[in-house]
């Protein structure tokens, strides 16, 4: 898997993620990819990324930050049929799972030093509504959390009914999508991801139910909860037209929420600003802030 200016060497290894649908137990499996280094005291971090993106997304995190960064693929690649429910079942479980299951790899490979029983997160984009549900979930489990232009914090913006929300955040995709760099390779790659499952979504004719769900978290309350207790960011592209900085920002007023803002728009991960804002984050965990 190419990477550019690969900073740590990149593991994939898969779990199982036991749970009940419909009264009926499933199981499913959950690729993640980890920078494990048994040699380094480096914090964990586990990264969340968005919708649709997949093992070139997912490695992306691990591979650039440094060591002991987990990233999964969440399952949100037609694995389960994406409704408001499952998408609450996701982030609940999943995120607890790779992150419970990464501190026991992290913590048997070391040799010497004390054990994590913690890690920090990065949730960006779609993954946002899962890690702030997380963290508010297991607050003894994770530490500061950095959201990198999450969802789930500007429902209200959006619309009210679904048919607004989706006419909007269609027109906000698109226009993103107008300002990416078509010749950066790791922008090339990471939209590739997304575009094939948006694509695969459009046929089975499941694309208004996947949006649907996407957008059916509204956590502002939550995460700013959250804040009074845990140290909480939100990273706001200046030039981001998908969620606009009056809104985050309006959102957030009146919260101990840290509004950060960095350069760009909705990036992918892959890209070259998508990967600077990932960076910028990790560094805001990796403070004393």
């Amino acid at each position: 898997m190419k990477l550019l200016k690969t900073k740590e060497r990149v593991a994939e290894s898969k779990l199982t993620w036991n749970t009940t649908i419909n009264g009926a137990a499933r199981s499913y499996a959950v690729t993640t990819y980890d920078s494990i280094n048994p040699d380094s005291n480096t914090p964990p971090v586990l990264n969340l990324n968005g919708i649709g993106e997949g093992s070139y997304s997912a490695a992306v995190a691990p591979a650039i930050l440094g060591a002991n960064v987990i990233s999964p693929i969440l399952p949100f690649r037609g694995e389960l049929e994406l409704t408001p429910v499952n998408i609450e079942r996701i982030a609940a479980e999943v995120p607890e799972l790779v992150a419970i299951e990464g501190l026991k790899k992290i913590n048997a490979s070391r040799i010497g030093g004390n054990s994590f029983t913690s890690m920090d997160m990065i949730a960006r984009s779609q993954g946002g509504a899962p890690g702030i549900r997380a963290v508010s979930e297991n607050k003894d489990l994770f530490n500061k959390l950095a959201l990198v232009m999450p969802f789930g914090l500007n429902s209200e913006q959006l619309g009210i009914g679904i048919k607004a929300r989706r006419a909007r955040i269609l027109c906000r995709l698109a226009l993103a999508s107008a300002k990416s760099n078509p010749f950066d390779y790791g922008n090339f790659r990471s939209s590739t991801e997304v575009s094939s499952f948006m694509l695969g979504s459009l046929l089975r004719g499941d694309l208004l139910n996947d949006l649907d769900a996407a957008l059916s978290f509204d956590l502002v309350d939550e995460v700013k909860e959250l804040a009074d207790s845990k140290d909480v960011a939100v990273f706001i592209g200046t030039s981001d037209p998908l969620f606009k900085p009056s809104e985050l920002s309006r959102n957030l007023s009146d919260s101990n929420v840290a509004i950060m803002r960095v350069s760009g728009g909705h990036a992918t991960v892959g890209s070259r600003r998508g990967r600077e804002q990932l960076k910028i984050a990790y560094n805001w965990l990796q403070s004393d802030s």
